[in-house]
């Protein structure tokens, strides 16, 4: 039975590589990494913000002897002149996880835009091995039907019919390996791009 046939592809290159980078669970994980690492550096650089308090308070009696009416404000502010050598040490901590999960990143993205790349040149090159195939099977019936003509005429013999016969069901069971490589390629794609492979 002739394999069947793989629907042709829909989505361009970029549009394969932007898909793949929404898609990929591992560059999620490093944008969240990411993401991650700045927030503690935002949070270490917050050791240095001054810091303010008001406190008030208000006293009143109403006993003639000791008659009060006393209300206070008090305003305090620290000024960090140095962040410290603890603050310093996570600041530094902070800043060398945010490399390294930018670093990560950047891992994720060209093992993903590899992966994408030669998942698009398999395709295509088992596209162009369906295409050849389809040319030998149509040489390989021409090639049969001419022999089955020759040797109604009496020119051949059975051995060339065979032959031609044998050709021609070579040609169709490669142009079926073909196409089920195209499939495979098909839904290999599909795969790295995170899409559900599709009939």
């Amino acid at each position: 039975a002739d394999a069947p046939a793989v629907g042709p592809l829909t989505i361009t290159r970029e549009a394969a590589h932007a898909e793949a980078i929404r898609n990929s669970p591992d560059v999620i994980e490093a944008d969240a990494n990411v993401r991650a690492a700045e927030a503690a550096i935002a949070e270490a650089r917050r050791v240095r913000d001054p810091d303010l308090s008001v406190q008030a308070s208000h006293a009143h009696t109403t006993d003639p002897t000791t008659y009060s009416d006393l209300t206070t404000l008090n305003l305090s502010m620290d000024l960090p002149l140095g962040g410290g050598t603890v603050a310093r040490q996570q600041l530094k901590q902070a800043q060398a996880m945010l490399e390294q999960a930018k670093a990560t990143r950047e891992i994720a993205l060209q093992s993903l835009d590899l992966a994408v790349e030669q998942a698009f040149l398999d395709f295509e090159a088992n596209l162009s091995n369906v295409e050849s195939a389809k040319e030998t099977v149509r040489i390989a019936e021409e090639s049969y039907q001419k022999a089955v003509q020759a040797y109604a005429a009496g020119l051949t013999t059975t051995r060339d019919v065979l032959d031609a016969g044998f050709a021609l069901a070579t040609a169709r069971n490669d142009l079926n390996t073909a196409v089920y490589d195209l499939a495979l390629s098909r839904a290999k794609l599909d795969q790295v791009i995170g899409r559900e492979p599709k009939p």
